[in-house]
């Protein structure tokens, strides 16, 4: 999905409680970091969750300063459980 296909389909929901975001996304756009950017300047404060399975030292520094959380893929759906639980603020 573009960003501006994400864009007229979220103008008719209501405001996300976080944004999960894989960094490889079509050659055609930008990746998921320059997304994310985008939607949180659109959207302040909104949490971001980078997945990808690219184990490069340098990416997960640049997703780190930028205060997104990060899972590489295969994801574990305990650790993504508890990772959503903590962004979200939600008792265990």
């Amino acid at each position: 999905m573009s960003l501006a296909a994400l864009r007229e389909a979220a103008a008719e929901l209501p405001r996300p409680d976080l944004l999960v975001v894989d960094y490889h996304l079509d050659a055609a756009d930008d990746d998921g970091l320059a997304v994310a950017e985008q939607l949180q300047r659109e959207r302040p404060g909104l949490p971001v969750l980078m997945v990808t399975a690219n184990h490069d030292a340098a990416l997960k520094a640049r997703i780190r300063e930028r205060g997104y959380a990060y899972l590489l893929k295969p994801v574990k759906p305990l650790r993504l459980k508890m990772l959503l639980v903590s962004l979200l603020g939600l008792a265990a």
